[in-house]
C-alpha cells in the first residue's frame, strides 16, 4: 500500500500522515470534555480552546489527505483506499464532502453520527450550481 506523504499540523510542525490526529486535552472526564468541545465547535469551528485542534483545521487537514489519495489513486489506475480514523474527524471530513461549514458535524440532522466499525462511503456533493443542471 502506498504510503501517505507527512503532513503538516495546525501549527506548521511536519507530522507522518498516520500521526495525524490530535487528541483532546483537558480536565475531567473525556465524555464531559467532548460535549464542551463540540458546543463550541458549533459556535466557532475555528476555536483552539483546551488546546484542540480547530475542527476547520481538521477539515482542512483530513480534505489535504482525500486529495492526496486521489492522486494516488489516478496514478495507480483507480486503486481504492480505505480510510480508518476516530468518529469526529470522519464527521468534519463528511462535512466538506457535503460542503458544509465544519461546525455542522455536531449537527445531527446535517451528519448522521458514525458507529464503531461502521463503514461508510463518502460521496462528494453537488455544489448547488451542479445540482440545477
Amino acid at each position: 500500500m502506498p504510503q501517505i506523504r507527512a503532513g503538516r499540523d495546525h501549527r506548521g510542525r511536519e507530522r507522518p500522515a498516520r500521526a495525524r490526529v490530535r487528541q483532546v486535552r483537558g480536565p475531567g472526564n473525556s465524555g464531559k470534555i467532548y460535549q464542551q468541545v463540540w458546543e463550541q465547535d458549533r459556535k466557532n469551528p475555528k476555536h483552539t480552546k483546551w488546546g484542540v485542534e480547530s475542527a476547520a483545521d481538521v477539515q482542512a487537514r483530513a480534505s489535504r489527505v482525500i486529495a492526496d489519495l486521489e492522486r494516488q489513486s489516478q496514478a495507480a489506475g483507480g486503486k481504492m483506499f480505505v480510510l480508518v480514523a476516530h468518529g469526529d474527524t470522519l464527521k468534519i471530513l463528511q462535512t466538506a464532502f457535503q460542503k458544509q461549514s465544519p461546525a455542522e458535524h455536531c449537527n445531527k440532522d446535517s451528519v448522521v453520527p458514525i458507529k464503531t466499525a461502521e463503514i461508510r462511503e463518502f460521496t462528494l456533493a453537488a455544489s448547488p450550481a451542479q445540482a440545477a443542471k
